[in-house]
């Protein structure tokens, strides 16, 4: 969820986290009130590692802001600041890893020809686990009790813990094509089928069992 200082009409917090926006994110928008400072805060929900924000900015924007994070929503830690942000643009920065559950843009200076801040997007990341692995197509995937694999249209993975799991099929430009899984699994073995949706090409398939990550390419021939 997200909360702001200000909003105005129906540029509301909730637009830059929507989920339902994150391919054509240019639809809706945050935007402040007028004067400075102004801040929007995005709630992870519950305290977890992060290491990276990306902000996509409209036309009036913040010349100057920091990223601050905090556990408590009342005591804040600066981890990124800068006075040289620029309209319709990407700040797109990593920073050391920290525990937060909540995740602030504070802004001090608006750019741009407008009276208040207009933010379309607002992720908050943790790039900071080790990459998930990609393997030659015919080979399982196997890494800390969880295995990945497909054959013949069908998907197979197992877990040996009771976890939350996710798999899903991305394009090679990280855009998601379809989501095969998710929620809370027991240990096990499971298999799913690929959707017809899916057309010839490479993709990658992705394993996510409670932060263990594995992942293989799926190239044209099998998905005919």
């Amino acid at each position: 969820t997200a909360t702001a200082s200000s909003s105005s009409g129906t540029d509301v917090p909730g637009n830059v986290t929507s989920p339902a926006t994150w391919q054509d994110y240019m639809s809706t928008k945050w935007v402040s009130g007028a004067g400075d400072p102004q801040w929007i805060t995005v709630d992870l929900g519950a305290s977890m590692p992060v290491n990276r924000v990306i902000l996509k900015w409209d036309s009036t924007y913040a010349k100057s802001f920091k990223i601050q994070v905090s556990t408590d929503n009342a005591t804040w830690t600066d981890v990124f600041s800068t006075t040289k942000a620029g309209a319709r643009s990407i700040t797109d920065e990593t920073f050391a890893a920290a525990t937060a559950r909540y995740v602030r843009m504070y802004g001090t200076e608006l750019g741009g020809k407008g009276t208040g801040y207009s933010l379309f997007d607002f992720m908050v990341l943790n790039d900071s686990g080790q990459p998930a692995p990609v393997i030659r197509p015919g080979q399982a995937m196997v890494a800390a009790g969880v295995s990945l694999r497909c054959k013949n249209k069908t998907v197979s993975y197992a877990i040996v813990h009771d976890v939350t799991v996710r798999v899903d099929v991305v394009d090679l430009s990280g855009n998601i094509i379809a989501v095969l899984a998710e929620g809370f699994k027991p240990a096990g073995n499971y298999t799913v089928a690929l959707p017809a949706s899916i057309g010839r090409g490479a993709y990658i398939l992705r394993l996510d069992a409670g932060g263990i990550k594995v992942a293989r390419k799926l190239v044209r021939w099998q998905l005919r």
